[in-house]
């Protein structure tokens, strides 16, 4: 059985500071994961890695068992980010305008059915 989530040995460099040094790490299907370390620990590195938005410069990433950087497996990753967004009363435009940035920079189908 393959891995939800498999990373193994990834690096990443931005200008002159290295970000992510060699991190290794699964997550099995139905497992609940929390990601966490200290501001600059490179959970939002990583995270940007696993999304496409970041290449890493070496190792491997891997989601169902597919390489990441393959369109097929990209196309069935998505995420929310969360944030109090129960308090706050913009929070339906902050939804929708994820669900629009999502689709120019995703390529999301026209049409979603958001019940």
């Amino acid at each position: 059985m393959n891995s939800a989530i498999s990373i193994k040995n990834i690096t990443k460099t931005l200008g002159s500071r290295e970000i992510l040094n060699g991190i290794s790490f699964d997550v099995e299907l139905q497992d609940i994961f929390g990601y966490l370390g200290p501001n600059g620990a490179g959970k939002t590195t990583t995270i940007r890695i696993l999304l496409g938005l970041f290449q890493a410069d070496s190792g491997k990433l891997e989601i169902l068992g597919k390489d990441i950087n393959l369109s097929e497996t990209r196309k069935k990753i998505g995420f929310i980010i969360y944030k109090n967004l129960l308090l706050d009363p913009l929070c339906i435009n902050k939804i929708c305008a994820g669900i629009i940035y999502l689709k120019l920079v995703m390529h999301l189908p026209k049409r979603m059915n958001l019940k």
